[in-house]
C-alpha cells in the first residue's frame, strides 16, 4: 500500500505542475509521462487488490492496456513515429498475453488439456519476446539515423592536408 501511496503522490505532483507549460508538444510529452505513471499505479493496484478475482483481474489489465494504446493513438501526431511504433510494439503483446491468460483462470482451465496449456504458455513467451524486440528495433533505427547524420557531417567537411 505504501508503494501505491508514493505513486499517487508523485502523480499528483506531476499533474499539478503541468499548467505552466505553454508548448503543446512539450505539454503532450509531460502528459504522456503522467499517463504512464497512472497506468503503472493502476496496474499495481489491479494486481494487488484483485488477486482473488482472476477473471476480472485479467480483463481489467487488458482493458487498461487497451485504453493506453487508445491514448497513444490520440497523441501520435505529437511524438516521433519510431517512438510511437515502439510503444505500440511493446504494449500490444502485454495486452494480448493478459487476455489469453484468461484460459488459465479457474472457470476456463478445465476446457484445455495440460499439453494445450503448455503450448499456449510457450506461445505467450514468444509473444513477450516479440514485445522485447520492439525497443531493440527502435534502437536500431535510431542508431542507423545517427550514423547517417554523422556520415553526412563528415562528407560535408573539407579534408585538411
Amino acid at each position: 500500500m505504501a508503494v501505491l501511496s508514493v505513486h499517487a503522490y508523485f502523480l499528483f505532483q506531476h499533474f499539478k505542475g503541468q499548467k505552466q507549460n505553454l508548448n503543446i508538444s512539450k505539454q503532450k510529452n509531460e502528459q504522456h509521462e503522467g499517463v504512464c505513471l497512472l497506468k503503472k499505479l493502476l496496474f499495481i493496484f489491479i494486481l494487488i487488490s484483485l488477486q482473488e478475482y482472476d477473471i476480472f483481474q485479467c480483463t481489467m489489465i487488458t482493458l487498461l492496456n487497451f485504453g493506453y494504446i487508445g491514448y497513444l493513438l490520440s497523441i501520435k501526431q505529437y511524438m516521433p513515429k519510431i517512438e510511437f511504433f515502439g510503444l505500440i510494439w511493446t504494449e500490444a503483446p502485454v495486452m494480448l498475453v493478459t487476455f489469453t491468460s484468461l484460459v488459465y483462470c479457474r472457470d476456463f482451465s478445465g476446457y484445455l488439456t495440460s499439453d494445450q496449456q503448455t503450448d499456449l504458455g510457450f506461445g505467450q513467451i514468444g509473444i513477450f519476446i516479440l514485445g522485447l524486440l520492439g525497443p531493440l528495433i527502435q534502437l536500431g533505427f535510431k542508431l542507423s539515423r545517427d550514423l547517417q547524420q554523422c556520415y553526412q557531417k563528415n562528407k560535408q567537411k573539407p579534408e585538411l592536408l
